[in-house]
């Protein structure tokens, strides 16, 4: 980038660049920009890959119900991330399409007979949904641009508008007990 900045061309060869990078990248392979950044990241050092670190608590939360009692449980399961993935299918926006992934989803649900008495049955629920436990300091964002045809057994491209605000408050998926009036 720094070429681009400090000459006239409008393009730079990135030989010197992808050198670096021999063994992970194949030069005439189309591969996204999802697998530049995880290799890439890889081979950053510490410090500077900590700033773009962060880490999201997936919650499971089951619910079995009878007639007469209700059972809650809830799971969770801490996971670093680099970069949030996020759909464009459907989607005009950033904020819809982050409150959909940040949002609690049914993973199963349905009733069952009880094994005791024939009579009595049991609704049983699977929620999932996702918190920000710890923010990275720079938030990457990779939108999901493709979807699979399971017709045609293709990618197609998602190339409809989707918007960005200029600036984004992530609060709303953050951790409740993590907020403080100085984030």
């Amino acid at each position: 980038f720094v070429k681009m900045l400090t000459t006239q061309r409008g393009y730079v060869k990135m030989n010197d660049f992808l050198v670096q990078f021999e063994t992970d990248i194949e030069i005439h392979r189309q591969q996204d920009c999802l697998e530049f950044l995880l290799i890439l990241s890889e081979k950053l050092d510490k410090n500077s890959y900590n700033l773009f670190k962060g880490v999201l608590t997936d919650y499971f939360v089951s619910t079995v119900s009878t007639s007469v009692d209700k059972l809650s449980t809830t799971d969770r399961r801490d996971e670093d991330f680099i970069h949030l993935s996020v759909n464009v299918q459907k989607f005009t926006n950033l904020v819809d399409s982050l409150k959909s992934l940040f949002g609690s989803s049914v993973v199963i649900s349905g009733t069952e007979s009880s094994l005791a008495s024939s009579s009595e049955s049991f609704d049983n629920k699977l929620q999932k949904y996702s918190r920000i436990k710890v923010a990275p300091q720079f938030l990457m964002i990779c939108l999901n641009r493709f979807e699979y045809n399971l017709k045609t057994f293709k990618k197609i491209k998602i190339n409809s508008k989707f918007s960005f605000p200029f600036k984004l408050d992530i609060t709303e998926y953050v951790e409740k007990d993590l907020i403080t009036n100085d984030d």
